[in-house]
Order: structure tokens, then sequence, then C-alpha cells
């Protein structure tokens, strides 16, 4: 067997840490940083979400108290113009 000079051992030693450093990288990006990543993403869609939910819950509440207002007004309207026992009942 041919016995290694200096520099082809320094050469391998340095692709065996070359290959060591960018597996620890890719590990720590994989394992680590991204669920991390999911997480804050999933926290602000959740809060995005909750905050669509209420404004759209307002903006229900607002038309039904409007319709209602233009509802009553009508039936009150009606009363004046024939009283009409069914609205006094």
């Amino acid at each position: 067997m041919k016995s290694l000079t200096f520099n082809q051992l320094q050469f391998r030693i340095f692709v065996l840490l070359f290959i060591l450093f960018i597996s620890v990288l890719i590990g720590y990006r994989y394992f680590i940083e991204l669920p991390k990543l999911e997480r804050g993403i999933s926290l602000i869609a959740e809060r995005e979400l909750e905050t669509l939910t209420f404004s759209i819950q307002n903006i229900l509440n607002t038309v039904s108290r409007t319709t209602s207002d233009y509802a009553v007004w009508t039936s009150t309207y009606n009363f004046m113009l024939d009283k009409n026992q069914d609205y006094i009942d």
C-alpha cells in the first residue's frame, strides 16, 4: 500500500472538515431554524385570521343594525300611513 504524502493527508482532512461543516450547517438550518420559521409564520397567519374574523364580525353587526333600523323605519312609516293594527299588536 502506498503511503500518503503530507499534502494528500492535509487535503483529505480539509475535505473531511468541509463536509462536516456543511452537514452541521444543513442540519442546523433544517432541524432548528426551519421549525422556528414555520412556527412564526403559522402564528402570524393565525393572528391575521383572527383580525380578519373580528373585522368581518364588526361589518356584519353594522349591516345587521342598519337593516334592522331600516326595517323598523319602514314598518313605522307604513303604520303612520294606514294605521296597521298588526303593527300595534
